[in-house]
């Protein structure tokens, strides 16, 4: 199971910025850490791959995003020399 995703992923407003400014700062207990904080960025930030129900599936989506994105760029790229 995947750990709980950060405040940007879950459409919540982060308030960091706004605790450090009035000088609140504390230490978040709801902080993600060590093993799951691997996960998460592993798991990656796209909400297309967030959504697939299974590892393999997150897997099969960032190959064909990365595939995708490859072709594009580097069918470009030669254009770009001129």
């Amino acid at each position: 199971m995947l750990p709980a995703f950060p405040r940007g992923i879950v459409g919540t407003r982060s308030t960091f910025l706004d605790r450090l400014l009035e000088g609140a700062l504390e230490g978040d207990k709801q902080a993600i850490v060590g093993d799951d904080l691997v996960q998460l960025a592993l798991t990656g930030g796209f909400p297309e791959a967030i959504a697939r129900d299974t590892e393999r599936r997150r897997q099969d989506w960032a190959r064909s995003y990365l595939t995708s994105v490859l072709t594009r760029d580097l069918r470009i790229l030669p254009r770009s020399r001129n």
